[in-house]
This record gives C-alpha cells, structure tokens and sequence, in this order.
C-alpha cells in the first residue's frame, strides 16, 4: 500500500555572511546567519516497500540530470546508509528561483532526507551525517528556523526566533540571473591564500566585538552597508547585479543586501510604498518580486 504525503522545502536568506579564510580542505571558512522564509517549494513523496530502491522524479518546471540531481543524490546516499528497500516517488512543484542565493537546491535535498525519514522511523540526528556529504546549506534545512553556521556551513547552533521578525516582512527580488555558486567561490578563493589561512585580524574584531548573531534579523536590517562578503565578488563576476542593486536603491529600499553568493536581494519593505505599487515598480524593471516573511519551526 503506498504511502503518500506533501512537505514544504523553505527557501533562505543570509542575514550576515563572512568569508574568514580559505580552509586546509581548500574550501572557505564562512560564518554566516540563516533565516527561513515562507516562499517554499511544494514537495509530493510517494513510497512503497516493494523489496526494491527505485527513485522516480517529476517537476512542473525544473529539469536537471540525474548526476546533478540534489534530491536523487539525498535518495541514494539515505538509501545506502540505511539499506533501504523502498522506491520513492517525487513531485517537486518548483517555486524558488534556481540560481538565486536563496537554497532552493539544499533545501529539496533536506525535504527529501526528512521525508524518507519520517516513513522509514530514522532519527533526526541520524541525517545531519548525510546532510554535510550533500552540501554545505543542507544541514541548516533540516531544522531552518535561524541559525548561525560556521565551518563550510556544516557547523549549526540554533538561534532563538526573534518576536519583532514575526510580524515583520521584506521583499525578496530576484533579477531572473542564475548565478553559479561555485563560479563565486572559485573566485573568492582566489582572493584568498592557504599560507594566510583564516584571517587573524577579523577572528580578532569578531572576538573583541562579542560577535552577537541576534544582531542579525529582518527588523535590524536597517544599516546601508551589505553584511554579505560574497556580494562584492558576485557584483564584479556578473556586472548586470550593480544595474540590478542601482535600480532597486532608486526606488528608495532603506537596506539592500544579497542573498547568498546571488543573485536574489532582500529589503526591508519602504513604508511609502503599498504592496501592489511596490511589485509593480520592480517587475517594470523586469525582475520578479516576493513577499516574504520569517518561518520558526515548532522544533528550532
């Protein structure tokens, strides 16, 4: 008999993201913020305990080969961990922007490790393993909420939800840019040298400065300068972003800020501006605009 339910995959944003250094393992040191919001993919998961591991994938619009396919790959690697012997059945209903700095991919291949985990009775603490062989994002999906994440962004502390951000709502624009997250990266650690390692100095301030990640939520977003050390590399990688990022101050946005290594920004909402003017200002620029709003999970 098939066992069949419907889950929500949260897109993100970074409220602050630092790139300290570049790591041993020649990946980059990061200390960021999440925050979940509410614009979510639709997930459908069908089972069936047939003896066999067999996966199946339908989407509305997003097509992508198998190899590069994170949910097929959050299939298999469950799937070997636990010597699974069911066949799984996904329909992903896409509505986050791919390539936009918002963990549209981690968070369907978090969905996908919670989904089967719940039909199979796998811990939760059994998937974080998994999560970080997946991608650097996966794990924070797996609980959302906010989160501080350090390391590759496999290091999670949960964050308490912040009451001001439960009401509080910013508008998410996405320039219809797909940004290569790796491209970025690759670029960022050729700012970044092993001999230096992570950066002392900024170890230092953020130690000195008693580094506060409750600082960071959509109601004290408020200060003019990015707190995104990617946005600077992804503005000099696909120069459109600076027309982007001009376009959007002249409509009076009082903080402006990447998500992500891009290309989606995020604002606080201007009060002079109603809803339906505001959508209509930026998709006449030929951008596509989101209302979004924090989601704290009952368990985070």
């Amino acid at each position: 008999m098939p066992v069949a339910f419907e889950m929500l995959a949260y897109a993100k944003v970074n409220l602050f993201l630092d790139v300290l250094g570049l790591r041993d393992d020649d990946y980059c040191e990061l200390d960021t913020v999440f925050q979940e919001i509410d614009l979510a993919d639709r997930m459908e998961f069908s089972f069936v305990s047939n003896g066999k591991s067999c996966f199946e994938f339908f989407s509305d619009k997003y097509l992508c080969p198998e190899k590069d396919n994170l949910i097929y790959k959050a299939f298999r690697i469950f799937s070997k961990s636990f010597s699974a012997d069911f066949s799984i059945r996904v329909y992903l209903k896409k509505e986050i922007p791919i390539g936009a700095g918002l963990g549209g991919g981690s968070s369907n291949a978090a969905t996908t490790l919670l989904a089967m985990a719940r039909y199979t009775g796998v811990p939760l603490e059994d998937l974080y393993g998994l999560a970080e062989q997946l991608g650097a994002d996966v794990p924070f999906f797996l609980k959302g909420g906010r989160a501080r994440a350090k390391g590759r962004g496999e290091k999670i502390e949960q964050l308490s939800s912040c009451r001001e951000c439960l009401t509080e709502r910013c508008l998410i624009v996405y320039p219809k840019l797909n940004v290569s997250t790796s491209k970025v990266f690759g670029y960022m650690k050729h700012l970044l040298t092993k001999e230096v390692g992570c950066d002392k100095k900024r170890l230092l301030f953020l130690q000195k400065n008693g580094f506060n990640p409750d600082g960071f939520c959509f109601c004290r977003s408020e200060n003019g300068s990015s707190q995104n050390s990617l946005e600077e590399v992804a503005l000099s990688l696909y120069p459109d972003l600076r027309q982007v990022k001009k376009d959007l101050r002249h409509l009076g946005f009082p903080f402006l800020q990447m998500s992500g290594s891009g290309s989606s920004f995020f604002s606080k909402i201007p009060a002079l501006f109603e809803d339906s003017k505001l959508l209509d200002l930026v998709t006449h620029l030929g951008y596509d605009a989101f209302f979004s709003k924090p989601v704290f999970r009952e368990s985070s």
